[in-house]
């Protein structure tokens, strides 16, 4: 095993993620599941400098945030036969 890290590494990882996220929420669009990634990331302070977000993904969050964003499902309505 090796250890290696950068942007090769993460892409995967976030794309992974992001499957999660549509798993969850099958209704978002692609730049909805970019804006839960970003709204979910953990801050970094060592990252701020490296890359725009300056946050890593956090599956967990994400995923409930996607759970959260669900439109809600209409319950069946009832028919009433007349006679």
């Amino acid at each position: 095993y090796e250890t290696m890290s950068g942007t090769s590494m993460a892409s995967p990882v976030v794309a992974g993620v992001a499957a999660l996220v549509l798993s969850a929420n099958r209704d978002l669009s692609a730049a909805r599941v970019k804006d839960v990634l970003l709204q979910t990331g953990n801050i970094r302070e060592a990252l701020k400098t490296k890359i725009r977000s300056g946050k890593i993904v956090n599956a967990l969050k994400a995923v409930r945030k996607a759970q959260q964003l669900k439109k809600p499902v209409a319950a069946p309505s009832a028919t009433v036969a007349s006679n």
